[in-house]
């Protein structure tokens, strides 16, 4: 059964530990070889990889952080963790309170957010400089940095999902304007200037199914609307709608509907 670990506590060694009642800041060792148990944090939290490997299990999702990876995590976020070898973690844990505030401004997180290197280094170097220097003043300097880091990450990630949207809207489109013809998916891909692979995940995050999926009921549904309104002949229905022949059209179309186009066409007549 999975664990939640308290508000200030962490698998590893402190090396360097700054704290208060609602905040932490640490440098923490993992020894290599080592592995935790699925478990999650009380607090969301920030991670910056200063030295060696770290992977991270979120449930199916494996993802593996070098040296100066940088992770948002969300609060009670369960994943598994494996160190190949040792590995120092710069780690802050963001004060419930301030999630809090940025919830009635509508920032939620709901998933956790790697951060790009070129934002990743000056956030670290903000966080080991006063962590270095600690003092009555600190807490509010870490709740700024921390307040700024969600804020931003956010922004940015709603921004790209925004654009990532637009650009299946566009490869949506496009599929629909060019149904008959034998697309690949990489001519999709550069149509809509994305890679191929992100295309199959960003498409089916909109739609709900693959751009071959989709072409295939598009087709389906075009062969149906001809056999219902029209007396065309089902080569020729074949040809408009991007099947090879007619043999091919009633094998598709009989796996589709359950019916053969020349059933079909009887039964709805």
């Amino acid at each position: 059964m999975a664990t939640i670990l308290p508000a200030g506590q962490h698998h590893g060694t402190f090396l360097t530990k700054w704290s208060s009642r609602t905040q932490l800041v640490c440098r923490i060792e993992y020894q290599g070889g080592s592995t935790y148990e699925e478990h999650g944090n009380e607090r969301a939290s920030i991670l910056f990889i200063e030295k060696g490997m770290h992977t991270k299990n979120f449930g199916r999702s494996t993802l593996h952080l070098p040296r100066g990876s940088m992770l948002l995590i969300p609060p009670s976020y369960l994943q598994v963790d494996s160190f190949e070898r040792n590995t120092v973690i710069l780690a802050a844990e963001i004060p419930a309170e301030l999630m809090g505030e940025l919830c009635e401004y509508g920032i939620v997180l709901h998933d956790h957010i790697q951060i790009s290197t070129c934002d990743a280094a000056p956030l670290k170097s903000r966080l080991q400089r006063e962590l270095s220097q600690a003092d009555e003043l600190s807490g509010l300097i870490f709740e700024s940095i921390l307040a700024e880091l969600v804020v931003d990450v956010v922004r940015k990630t709603r921004h790209a999902m925004r654009t990532a949207t637009s650009r299946m809207l566009q490869a949506r489109d496009l599929l629909h304007d060019r149904m008959s013809e034998p697309l690949r998916l990489r001519e999709i891909a550069a149509a809509v200037e994305v890679h191929p692979s992100q295309l199959s995940r960003d498409f089916r995050r909109s739609f709900g199914t693959t751009p071959g999926e989709y072409l295939r009921r598009l087709r389906h549904e075009h062969v149906a609307r001809q056999i219902e309104e029209t007396f065309k002949p089902l080569a020729e229905i074949a040809a408009d709608s991007g099947f090879a022949d007619q043999s091919h059209l009633s094998r598709s179309f009989k796996q589709y509907n359950g019916l053969s186009p020349s059933r079909y066409r009887s039964t709805v007549r």
